[in-house]
Formats: C-alpha cells, sequence, structure tokens
C-alpha cells in the first residue's frame, strides 16, 4: 500500500463544496463533478460530457483552459 502524500491533517474542510454549490444552485443531493486541466481535447472533456448524458441529475464543473 502506497501512503497517501498529502497530510490531510494541515487541510480544514469548511465548507467549499457548500460554498460552491450555493453560488452555481446545485442541490446538495445532485452529483457534483469536478474537471480539472488544460488542453481539454487531450484531456478528453468532450468525452466526459458525452458520458454525463447519462446522469442527467449531475453537474460539471470545469477549471483550467484550453491551451
Amino acid at each position: 500500500m502506497i501512503p497517501l502524500p498529502i497530510d490531510l491533517e494541515s487541510y480544514d474542510e469548511g465548507d467549499g463544496a457548500g460554498t460552491l454549490r450555493h453560488s452555481l444552485g446545485i442541490d446538495p443531493a445532485q452529483a457534483l463533478l469536478l474537471f480539472v486541466g488544460n488542453d481539454f481535447e487531450r484531456k478528453g472533456l468532450t468525452e466526459c460530457i458525452r458520458a454525463l448524458r447519462d446522469a442527467p441529475d449531475s453537474h460539471l464543473v470545469v477549471v483550467g483552459g484550453d491551451v
């Protein structure tokens, strides 16, 4: 088993997801998916969006840029 490389104890859980959901108007019961990266074509953003057609109660937040 490989140990987790991030010390989770050093992070405050806060309410980051709740704040994001609230600002975007997303119900807490709905799935919130996060896509992070640049070069969207290479990373598969189009395929990710297509796959979400089968998950109508999900929301996708994209962070990054298409460089």
